[in-house]
């Protein structure tokens, strides 16, 4: 976070979302909410024996729920659990459906 103080009062203009100022503060929360996902895959690792990416997908709380999703979006949420779980170095544990 530190490299990024030079810029806390600059204005953002992301490619997707809202503008906003304060870069510090915005990583920040987007750190706290990547430690969140990975805490609530490392969960489900933990109660399911060898899951689905799927599987494991079903108990994080992504928006809506996984089971709404399709196309992109459920792509996006099942490699973003995969990524969670080779984060904690367990992807290993993940079965193929």
């Amino acid at each position: 976070m530190a490299a990024l103080e030079p810029y806390a009062g600059l204005e953002v203009c992301p490619g997707h979302e809202y503008r906003f100022h304060d870069v510090v503060a915005r990583a920040r929360v987007l750190a706290a909410h990547r430690d969140e996902r990975t805490r609530h895959v490392a969960d489900a690792l933990d109660a399911l024996d060898r899951p689905t990416v799927f599987e494991v997908a079903s108990r994080v709380p992504f928006s809506g729920g996984i089971e709404s999703m399709s196309g992109y979006l459920l792509a996006s949420a099942l490699s973003q659990t995969v990524f969670h779980a080779d984060l904690l170095g367990r992807a290993g544990e993940l079965r193929r459906a």
